[in-house]
């Protein structure tokens, strides 16, 4: 997948362990900025982003959510993947009156526009392939995602 050359190693969580979205989000500013993906102000961004159009996406068997935010304030792209050891609520990206329990949060940290709807194409073939999903929220090592990811099943 396209996608794999975003996802960077030390923006893998896979027991993240988190109340809420802003302790999540907090958690994540934390590791991009420490690694200069992202700038100051990505945080209250995406905060901000997050509450006037929601990323929670209801699927079948899962739910996952895709926040983002401001192309500026991101240093060099990435897509930062967080396993909840407990799932988090986010409110649905088509009802925002709507909730739903979050397994995974995919953060995407996009500065090149011309690249951002090849990535967001993949992201949504990504979320809808049970196989690889499955395999994400089973994975015992950060290493075992990137290999997911790559392989792209």
């Amino acid at each position: 997948m396209e996608i794999a050359k975003y996802v960077k190693k030390e923006l893998v969580d896979i027991e993240i362990n988190c109340e809420n979205k802003d302790e999540l989000f907090n958690k994540i500013y934390e590791e991009a900025f420490k690694n200069k993906y992202v700038k100051k102000g990505f945080l209250k961004k995406i905060r901000d982003r997050e509450e006037k159009y929601p990323t929670g996406i209801e699927l079948s068997k899962y739910s996952v959510a895709i926040p983002h935010t401001d192309a500026e304030l991101v240093n060099e792209q990435f897509i930062s993947i967080n396993i909840l050891k407990n799932p988090i609520s986010f409110n649905l990206m088509d009802d925002s009156s709507k909730k739903t329990d979050v397994s995974i949060v995919f953060v995407l940290g996009l500065n090149k526009p011309d690249e951002q709807l090849i990535i967001l194409k993949e992201m949504i073939a990504l979320i809808q392939n049970e196989n690889i999903i499955n395999g994400m929220l089973n994975a015992k090592s950060e290493s075992q995602i990137l290999e997911i990811i790559q392989q792209g099943r």
